[in-house]
């Protein structure tokens, strides 16, 4: 709820593979992609993705991500 959010490498399984039936996707510039509260937009400049919920998410690509 406050202060900023920060992304972390962990050692487990994507959280899509937890509840299984959820394949990774290549989602083509100018395209976005949802599941339950998610959504990723794909730019060639980048990818947004968010919770539509708290309205948290993070622009991320090869030089780094900025969250908010």
């Amino acid at each position: 709820a406050t202060g900023q959010p920060q992304i972390h490498s962990r050692g487990d399984a994507p959280f899509y593979l937890w509840e299984g039936g959820v394949e990774a996707q290549v989602v083509p510039y100018g395209q976005a992609v949802h599941h339950g509260d998610f959504v990723c937009g794909s730019l060639e400049s980048g990818l947004t993705c968010w919770n539509t919920k708290t309205g948290h998410g993070a622009f991320m690509n090869k030089d780094g991500y900025q969250a908010f």
